[in-house]
C-alpha cells in the first residue's frame, strides 16, 4: 500500500514513535517528521529506518525529542548513501 510513496509530510504530529507502516514504503526518498514533539526515534529505530528504506535520502527531525546523537546517526548514515549515489 505505502510502497509507491516518495516523500512523506507528517509533521507537527503526536507520534511517540515512528509508525512501523512507514518501513513498508519502499520508494521512499524523503521523509518530514520536524515539529513532532513527543516523537523519540531511538538509534535502533535509526538503524531500522535505513534499512528498510533503501532509497530515503532525507528526513528532517527538528523540534522532535530524538537524542541528538541518534538525530547524528542517522544524518551520518544518510549523508554516507548520499555520497555512494552520487560516486
Amino acid at each position: 500500500m505505502l510502497a509507491g510513496l516518495r516523500e512523506v509530510d507528517l509533521s507537527r504530529n503526536s507520534f511517540t514513535r515512528l509508525p512501523p507502516t512507514l518501513l513498508g514504503a519502499s520508494a521512499l526518498e524523503g521523509l518530514e517528521l520536524s515539529g513532532c514533539r513527543q516523537l523519540t526515534l531511538t538509534a535502533e529505530e535509526a538503524e531500522q529506518l535505513l534499512q528498510a528504506l533503501p532509497r530515503v535520502r532525507v528526513v528532517e527531525l527538528g523540534g522532535t525529542a530524538s537524542e541528538p546523537e541518534v538525530v547524528a546517526q542517522l544524518e551520518h548514515g544518510l549523508a554516507k548513501r548520499r555520497e555512494r549515489a552520487s560516486a
